[in-house]
């Protein structure tokens, strides 16, 4: 048995808690990244996993609509994945709530207008082309 004093022994990377002498150089996670826009983190899937599940354990839609404002105050998220959230909201008028909390946020605006497909009525189609002008 070979005794190492303390002082010598590899040192924990803090970030990734894995000793110095067994770590490769730390990636750079994407979620690092700050949108130019927003100034805001630029969510990551498993960001968009973790918020769908958080989403999807609520009781109610306004819960739902909760949980979302409280992550797009926090990061920004694309269009596609704010797009794959509002399938898990079933009424126009939630799915436009929904929406409207994402748009201030969304990293790519120009995108998002196409999302006005989601909607039938023309009440919300409306509203949602003045939204995005």
């Amino acid at each position: 048995t070979v005794i190492i004093p303390l002082e010598d022994a590899p040192k924990p990377n803090i970030k990734t808690g894995v000793d110095s002498a067994l770590s490769a150089k730390p990636t750079v996670d994407s979620s690092e990244r700050a949108d130019k826009n927003t100034g805001l983190l630029i969510a990551t899937d498993l960001d968009l996993d973790k918020l769908r599940v958080q989403m999807m354990e609520t009781a109610t839609t306004d819960q739902r609509l909760l949980v979302a404002k409280k992550a797009f105050a926090l990061k920004s998220y694309s269009t596609k994945q704010v797009k794959g959230l509002t399938e898990l909201f079933y009424s126009e008028v939630f799915k436009f709530q929904f929406l409207e909390s994402a748009y201030p946020t969304i990293t790519d605006k120009d995108a998002f207008k196409e999302l006005v497909g989601l909607f039938s009525q023309d009440y919300y189609i409306r509203k949602f082309q003045e939204l995005v002008k």
